[in-house]
């Protein structure tokens, strides 16, 4: 498969002149896939677990619903290891943690749009990520690529060597990110392949009861052809000429 092109952005440190503790960075992001939305948006929801991004843990649904429109609400929890060295959680608030965040996403069939909004619930006080995901066919070929624009915004407050902080979990978001991606592709391709083997399960069935289907008419249309005491028409040692 051909590599699309990926489009990065990064925005320079923000801080806040009343109060140099406050800082803020922005990291954005757009990348085309070779598949279509629908399968895009499939992959989405079940991308996890997968081989390329082991940092999520887990996802619990807390709420899912469909409005009067037709769009599908739904509110999950996100376990996840960030990866973070050891000392910097002690920083932060503790160590060797499981850090949690929760999803809200709507995905609109009419329009073929999918937006995803995760802010992170441990160690909210100190450090907030707020990530924004959307998912649309591409407009040059929306029947065969789809586009993601993510953009994620980090804040950090009241703790010392701020600027390292932001750097590294930037560079922890920057690098999920290419994982999340690859785990999209990855499982797109697997949930391909699984559909091409049910289909062939399925149509090998359907030949070997139409074959069936056909014997057992053969039998009662042309009972001579068959022994009068064998109980399965369809076994060689049931097959006799004419007379």
């Amino acid at each position: 498969m051909a590599v699309l092109p990926t489009r990065k952005r990064f925005c320079p440190l923000r801080t806040n002149a009343l109060h140099p503790s406050f800082a803020m960075k922005i990291w954005t992001t757009e990348h085309v896939f070779g598949h279509s939305w629908d399968a895009v948006v499939r992959g989405q929801w079940q991308k996890y677990p997968n081989p390329h991004n082991e940092a999520v843990l887990g996802t619990d649904v807390v709420e899912r619903r469909v409005d009067g429109r037709g769009v599908l609400h739904s509110h999950r929890l996100i376990a996840s290891d960030w990866g973070l060295a050891d000392w910097v959680q002690r920083l932060v608030g503790g160590a060797n943690r499981t850090c949690y965040a929760h999803e809200y996403s709507t995905v609109d069939p009419a329009r073929r749009t999918m937006e995803l909004s995760t802010v992170n619930l441990t160690f909210c006080n100190l450090v907030s990520m707020r990530e924004v995901m959307s998912y649309s066919p591409h407009p040059e070929d929306p029947a065969g690529k789809t586009l993601l624009k993510q953009e994620m915004v980090v804040t950090v407050r009241g703790v010392p060597l701020t600027s390292y902080m932001e750097s590294l979990i930037l560079g922890t978001v920057s690098a999920n990110a290419g994982k999340g991606r690859r785990a999209i592709d990855w499982i797109v391709e697997k949930l391909s392949s699984e559909t091409r083997l049910d289909s062939i399960a399925y149509l090998s069935q359907t030949k070997f009861t139409l074959f069936v289907a056909f014997c057992v008419h053969v039998s009662f249309m042309f009972p001579p052809l068959f022994s009068e005491t064998s109980l399965s028409p369809w076994s060689p040692s049931s097959w006799r000429c004419p007379t």
